[in-house]
Formats: structure tokens, sequence, C-alpha cells
């Protein structure tokens, strides 16, 4: 655990330096969401989600590069001001909520929850956050949340540097 911790620490400090070699101008955005082509559900999700990622693969916007798609995070790659958005769409369940956190460095910062039993969900929730060089923003799920997506793009995750400091 503690080798794969070091590795991972490694790759993160790596990562960060490439991204302030390509970041030189100070410009970051980024837009995603889940669906690549096609339709369908992401989740249900059960038990314990806190180390569970949403991965939103389909990249509008990269400016900066600080977005992976292959695992969902943003990593700052300087200090300042950003702002999050996340929106998050589903068909209507019983049992079934949109529902997730936007999670800054393991820490749940702010939800979007939506749930309907006879009406379809759109659910959202944005943040402006003060960042340091190299933390970490992502989207986790609610235990029992499912989203919907398709070529329509209904869930996304998107965020932008607003100033350094």
């Amino acid at each position: 655990m503690l080798r794969e911790m070091s590795l991972e620490l490694q790759q993160t400090k790596r990562t960060l330096e490439e991204l302030k070699r390509e970041n030189l101008d100070g410009k970051v955005a980024f837009s995603a969401s889940f669906s690549t082509s096609g339709g369908g559900y992401v989740g249900p999700f059960s038990g314990t989600t806190n180390q569970v990622s949403l991965i939103f693969r389909h990249v509008f916007v990269n400016v900066g590069n600080a977005y992976n798609p292959n695992t969902g995070s943003f990593l700052s790659p300087t200090r300042g001001v950003y702002e999050f958005k996340i929106y998050l769409y589903t068909h209507a369940h019983t049992s079934y909520p949109a529902a997730a956190f936007l999670v800054k460095n393991g820490e749940r910062i702010v939800l979007a929850y939506g749930k309907s039993d006879n009406y379809q969900v759109n659910t959202a929730n944005a943040v402006t956050l003060k960042m340091e060089e190299g933390d970490v923003v992502n989207v986790r799920p609610q235990s029992g949340a499912r989203f919907y997506d398709n070529e329509n793009h209904h869930c996304t995750f998107s965020g932008q540097l607003l100033f350094t400091l």
C-alpha cells in the first residue's frame, strides 16, 4: 500500500511538471461529459463510493491539459481561484437519484442531488475554490446514484481558472 502511494505521488509530480511546462500562459479550462457515443446509464453505485471517481470521457475542451479523461480528475497546475460546475441527469426512478459530490483532495465540497419518482431529473451545483498547485478535484457518486447520458451530453463536469494568486 505504501509503495503504491509512493508511485502514485511520483506520477502526480511528473504530471504536474508537464502541466507547468504546457501551461506557461496561465490559461486553464476544461469541460467534459460521460458519453463519447450512444447512450446509457452510469451506475447505480452501491456501498462506499468514497474512492470512486466519475469519469467524464467526452472532452469538449481541455485548455492547459489539467483534466484527465482517463481518471476523471482535474490536477491544478497553478495556485489560483477556480470555478467548477457539475450537471447531472437521470430518468425517474424510486431508488436511483442523480447525486454526486464535487471533491477536492478527498474532501467533499458540494453535493448535486436530484430525485423524482415521476419525472426526469436534472441537478447541478457549482463552487469557486482557492486551489494550490497539485490540488485534485473530481466528482464522486453518492451511494445509490445512477446517471444517464447520451449524444446530447446531459452530464458534464467543467472547470476554469479565474485568476492566479
